[in-house]
C-alpha cells in the first residue's frame, strides 16, 4: 500500500510541476496598439424642446494608443476620423482608455473634433470589449458603443447640440 501511495503522490507532484511549467504567464498589455474602426448609428439634433433623429454618417477611424500603466491597463489614445456618406469631413480625437480588469472590457473618455471642411466637436465616452483572435493574442476584434456630444463648431446652429450614438466595430493589433 505504501509504494502505491508514494507513487501516486510522486505522480501528482510531477503532473502539478508540468502543469505549472506550461501555465500561461500573465501577459502585459501592449506598449503601443493600433486599431482600425468603422462606425454608424443615430444622430440626434437637440434644440430645446425639440429633438430631431436621423441616421448618423458612417465614420472610419484609425486609432493609436500608448500604454501608461499596465495594471489596470490605462492608455492614452489619438485617432484620425473620416465622416462620410451624405457629406465628408476629417477629424481628430484623443483621450484616455481603461481596462479595469485587464480583461476584454474597456471604457474611454475623450474629445473629438471635425476640422475640415467645417468644424464641430465635443466630449466622447465609450464602452465595449475586445476578443483575441489566434494563438498569439496580438490581434483582437472589438466592438464599442460610443456617445459623442458635439457642442461647438461652425457647423452647429446657435443653441443646438448634436449627439451621435454609434456602434463601432474594429480590428486592433499590438504594434509593440
Amino acid at each position: 500500500m505504501r509504494p502505491a501511495l508514494l507513487g501516486s503522490i510522486a505522480f501528482a507532484c510531477a503532473l502539478g510541476a508540468f502543469a505549472g511549467a506550461r501555465a500561461e504567464q500573465p501577459r502585459l498589455p501592449p506598449t503601443v496598439a493600433l486599431e482600425a474602426r468603422l462606425g454608424g448609428g443615430l444622430a440626434l439634433g437637440v434644440v430645446a424642446p425639440h429633438t430631431i433623429a436621423r441616421a448618423a454618417p458612417f465614420t472610419l477611424g484609425l486609432l493609436g494608443e500608448v500604454r501608461l500603466w499596465p495594471r489596470p491597463w490605462v492608455s492614452v489614445y489619438v485617432t484620425a476620423l473620416v465622416e462620410g456618406v451624405d457629406r465628408f469631413a476629417f477629424g481628430l480625437g484623443g483621450g484616455f482608455r481603461v481596462r479595469p480588469t485587464n480583461g476584454p472590457f474597456r471604457a474611454a473618455i475623450g474629445l473629438a473634433s471635425y476640422v475640415a471642411p467645417y468644424t464641430f466637436g465635443g466630449p466622447t465616452a465609450s464602452g465595449g470589449a475586445c476578443l483575441s483572435v489566434g494563438r498569439a493574442k496580438a490581434t483582437r476584434l472589438c466592438a464599442d458603443a460610443e456617445l459623442d456630444a458635439f457642442v461647438f463648431g461652425s457647423d452647429l446652429p446657435s443653441g443646438r447640440v448634436v449627439i451621435h450614438l454609434q456602434l463601432l466595430l474594429g480590428v486592433s493589433f499590438d504594434a509593440f
